[in-house]
């Protein structure tokens, strides 16, 4: 741990750069170490690296299959690489473990994935769970969703609702 650690100083210290080599040069004793990839992946995406920080997470959940942090950080990379299917297939992994069922974000993550793997309906039923939890009364984020899918739809009534609602 000391490496991610170091590595973590330097990328505080806006050492991105200096950080990755660091990581690299010691991927001979580090190189299957979870913490290590998912750093990489880390720096792959502050680079705009997405295809490599992909890789890097998938390779540390791999390593380490019982950290939902890690599977949170592949889930992310695969949306920015519109990888809709494996992410909606992460996601619903992520939400079985302990804590992470009732987030909200996760929840409007697979809504997302839902609408861009043309599953509307899906889609729709998630943004009405959110919006109907007594959370979701002020959850501005899924009301804008829930009425951009009714408009998508035609559902004028449902978007009528959340219009006011916003």
């Amino acid at each position: 741990m000391y490496a991610v650690a170091a590595a973590e100083l330097l990328i505080d210290l806006g050492k991105t750069e200096e950080a990755e080599v660091y990581l690299e040069e010691r991927s001979n004793v580090f190189g299957h170490n979870a913490g290590v990839q998912q750093t990489l992946g880390h720096l792959a995406m502050m680079n705009g690296k997405d295809e490599e920080a992909e890789s890097r997470f998938r390779t540390a959940w791999t390593l380490a299959s019982e950290e939902p942090a890690i599977l949170e950080d592949l889930i992310n990379a695969q949306m920015n690489i519109e990888r809709y299917a494996e992410a909606e297939h992460n996601i619903n992994m992520l939400l079985e473990f302990e804590g992470y069922e009732g987030r909200r974000d996760i929840h409007r993550m697979r809504s997302r994935c839902l609408l861009e793997l043309e599953r509307t309906m899906e889609a729709r039923e998630v943004l009405l769970e959110l919006t109907n939890a007594k959370e979701g009364k002020t959850d501005l984020g899924s009301w804008l969703d829930l009425g951009s899918v009714s408009y998508s739809i035609n559902d004028m009534s449902r978007l009528r609702q959340a219009a006011q609602r916003i």
